[in-house]
C-alpha cells in the first residue's frame, strides 16, 4: 500500500470520514457533522443509508467462512503489526497524522490532549498482547479452538463453534481505548459490523486504516458503518450477535429474541468498601481511583461505603482534592475533561437537585470554598467532587458521571454493606474482613471483587470486568464423529 501524505494536514483542517464495506470505501451524499465541545466543526461523517442494509447483511454473511479460513496466528501477527504502526512517530497508514489525531479527539471528547499519547499506547498494548487476552478466554489451545472448532478434555473432544456468524457493535465514545470491545471479537475470528460513535469516530477510523494497511484481507471482515439510528436499528433483527451500551438497551428490552443475542456494555458502579476504621491509605486509594483516566471510564471509582465515620472520610478526601486542584479553569486545563456548556449545566442540575432536597452535601465545595462547575465562554469543566450521601437509598448514591465524582456513605451492619455493594462492576474491599469478603464474592450482581494487593486494580484485559467475550461469541457443542 502507498504511504499517506500529510502535507495538507493543518491545524484548521476538517475531515471527511467514509464508511468501509468489505474493504471498499463508501462515501455517502448524506453526512453528519462532527462537532467539538466548543462548537467548532471537526469534520463530516458519511451516513450509510437505510436502503443499503440488505446489501450489508448479505455481504457480511458471505464473509463468515472467509474469516474462518484465516489462520488465527495470522490475525495475531496482523494485530502486532498494527501495534507497531501506532507506535511509529509518523503515521504512514492513516489520513490523520499523530498530532492531528490528538487534537481532534481531544476537541471532540474533552479528554485532555496530554493524555492522548497514553491512550494510543494502551491501544497498542491491547493489540500487542492480543494472544494472551484471547488465550485466557478460550477453553483450549488457540489454533485448536479457533481454527479447528474443538478442544481436548481427558478422553474426549468438545466441539467449539461460533454462537453467531457476525457481531454488530455499537459503543460509546467516551475514551479511545474502548476500541477493545471490537478488537477482541475480531481476534476471535468473528466478522464485526462496527457502528462508530458519532461524537468520536476518529479512533475507530484510525484503527480500520491501520488494520487495512497491515493486512488488507483482514479489514474485509471489519465493516466500518457510520449511520443513523434507523439503519443500525434495522440491522438488529438481521445480525446474529449484538453488543450495545447500557444507554441503548431500550432497543432490545421488549424483544425476547434480541435479548438472547445481545451483550450489554455496562456503565460504571465501581465501589470501594472500607470495613472498620478508615486510614490515610484508604483515602489515598479513593483519591487515585476516582481520578483514574480523568473519571471518564467505567472503572473509575463511583462510590465509597464505610462502616464508620463516612463524614470524616469525606472531609479528608476533599482536603486532598482542594490541595491538588486550584479553583481556576485555566490552571486545570490538561488534567480534567471539558464539556459543552449546555451538557455541563444538565449534569450539574442533576447533582444540585439532591443538594436542594437535603439528601446529600458537596463536601469539596465546603472545604475548598469554590464552585463545582467552572465555565469559559464556550466550554465548561467540573472540579473533582466528593458528595457525602446522608440517605444512601436516594438516587445520587452510586451515580456515575463522566468526571472525577464520588459519593460516600455509611452502612450500619454487614448486611447493609452487602446491600449497598450490589449491582456493581467492581467492588474493592479494604479492612480485616475475610468472612465478609467471601459473602461479597458469592453475590451474583457483583462482577469483580478485588482486595489486598489488588485493591486498586481496575480494568485488566486478561480479566475483563465485562466478562469473557468468548463466552458470548462461542458455544460448546458435542459433535458425534470426527470434527
Amino acid at each position: 500500500m502507498h504511504e499517506r501524505s500529510h502535507q495538507n494536514d493543518s491545524l484548521q483542517q476538517t475531515w471527511q470520514i467514509p464508511a468501509y464495506i468489505n474493504g471498499a470505501c463508501y462515501t455517502s451524499i448524506e453526512d453528519q457533522t462532527i462537532i467539538a465541545i466548543d462548537g467548532r466543526e471537526l469534520g463530516k461523517l458519511s451516513q450509510v443509508p437505510l436502503i443499503k442494509t440488505h446489501e450489508i447483511t448479505a455481504r457480511v454473511a458471505d464473509t463468515f467462512y472467509g474469516m474462518r479460513n484465516i489462520p488465527s496466528r495470522r490475525i495475531i501477527a496482523g494485530f502486532k503489526r498494527v501495534a507497531a504502526l501506532l507506535r511509529e512517530e509518523n503515521w504512514r497508514f492513516a489520513d490523520l497524522n499523530r498530532e492531528s489525531y490528538y487534537r481532534v479527539v481531544s476537541a471532540a471528547t474533552g479528554f485532555p490532549k496530554a493524555s492522548m499519547p497514553g491512550e494510543v499506547e494502551e491501544i497498542a498494548t491491547i493489540l500487542d498482547n492480543i494472544e494472551s487476552i484471547i488465550r485466557v478466554q478460550l477453553p483450549g489451545d488457540i489454533e485448536q479452538t479457533l481454527d479447528h472448532n474443538r478442544f481436548d478434555v481427558p478422553g474426549n473432544q468438545v466441539g467449539y463453534y461460533p454462537a453467531g456468524k457476525n457481531l454488530l457493535v455499537k459503543i460509546p465514545g467516551n475514551v479511545p481505548s474502548i476500541v477493545s470491545y471490537w478488537l477482541v471479537p475480531l481476534a476471535l475470528k468473528i466478522p464485526v459490523i462496527l457502528i462508530p460513535p458519532p461524537e468520536e469516530p476518529f479512533t475507530h477510523w484510525l484503527l480500520w486504516q491501520a488494520i487495512h494497511f497491515a493486512d488488507p484481507e483482514l479489514s474485509r471482515y471489519l465493516q466500518f458503518l457510520p449511520c443513523q439510528h434507523a439503519v443500525w436499528s434495522a440491522l438488529l433483527s438481521k445480525v446474529e450477535r449484538i453488543m450495545l451500551p447500557e444507554s441503548s438497551q431500550h432497543e432490545i428490552v421488549n424483544n425476547a429474541l434480541l435479548r438472547t443475542k445481545t451483550h450489554i456494555i455496562h456503565h460504571g458502579r465501581s465501589k470501594l468498601l472500607i470495613v472498620g476504621d478508615w486510614t490515610e491509605e484508604g483515602v489515598g486509594t479513593a483519591y487515585r481511583r476516582m481520578l483514574w483516566n480523568h473519571g471518564r471510564t467505567c472503572t473509575g471509582l463511583t462510590s465509597v461505603i464505610l462502616s464508620a465515620d463516612a463524614d470524616g472520610f469525606c472531609w479528608r478526601l476533599a482536603q486532598r482534592i482542594a490541595a491538588t486542584f486550584p479553583a481556576g479553569i485555566e490552571q486545570n486545563l490538561g488534567s480534567l475533561p471539558l464539556f459543552p456548556t449546555l451538557k455541563a449545566h444538565t449534569i450539574n442540575d442533576s447533582i444540585e437537585k439532591y443538594m436542594a432536597e437535603g439528601m446529600a452535601e458537596d463536601i469539596t465545595a465546603v472545604v475548598g470554598a469554590r464552585p463545582r462547575l467552572l465555565e469559559q465562554e464556550n466550554y465548561a469543566m467540573f472540579l473533582p467532587t466528593v458528595i457525602w450521601v446522608k440517605q444512601p437509598d436516594c438516587g445520587i448514591f452510586g451515580l456515575e458521571l463522566p468526571f472525577p465524582f464520588v459519593t460516600v456513605t455509611s452502612a450500619t451492619c454487614e448486611n447493609d454493606l452487602l446491600r449497598l455493594a450490589r449491582d456493581s462492576l467492581i467492588v474493592s474491599v479494604m479492612g480485616d474482613c475475610e468472612t465478609f469478603l467471601e459473602k461479597i464474592c458469592f453475590e451474583g450482581s457483583i462482577k469483580k471483587v478485588f482486595s489486598g494487593a489488588f485493591v486498586e486494580r481496575g480494568y485488566n484485559y486478561l480479566d475483563p470486568h465485562e466478562g469473557y467475550m468468548a463466552d458470548f461469541l462461542y458455544t460448546k457443542k458435542a459433535v458425534a464423529g470426527p470434527v
